[in-house]
């Protein structure tokens, strides 16, 4: 799911979101990956941050957000969606 998220945005605009719909058990949710861009004080644009973002479908009432950081040399970003964040999970055999 991510791989295809991010294969699909690499061959899509800069500026392109992409967005899938998925279900895991009975949780239905929507996934939105993507580039934000870093500006500086001249909204030149200087660096980006890929992102990937989960919604549950139907939520009730607004829920806090989390953020989590991982991923640049010698470190694998996703393995906190599948083993740690994400709404899908890997078995590590631990």
């Amino acid at each position: 799911m991510i791989l295809l998220s991010l294969a699909a945005l690499l061959l899509a605009p800069p500026d392109t979101t992409v967005v899938t719909q998925h279900q895991a058990g009975a949780l239905k949710y929507t996934a939105r990956a993507g580039f934000l861009d870093l500006t500086d004080e001249y909204h030149a644009v200087r660096g980006r941050i890929f992102y990937v973002y989960y919604h549950l479908d139907g939520a009730g009432p607004p829920r806090p957000v989390t953020f989590a950081w991982n991923g640049g040399p010698g470190s694998n970003s996703g393995l906190v969606h599948l083993l740690g964040f994400g709404p899908k999970r890997v078995n590590a055999g631990t």
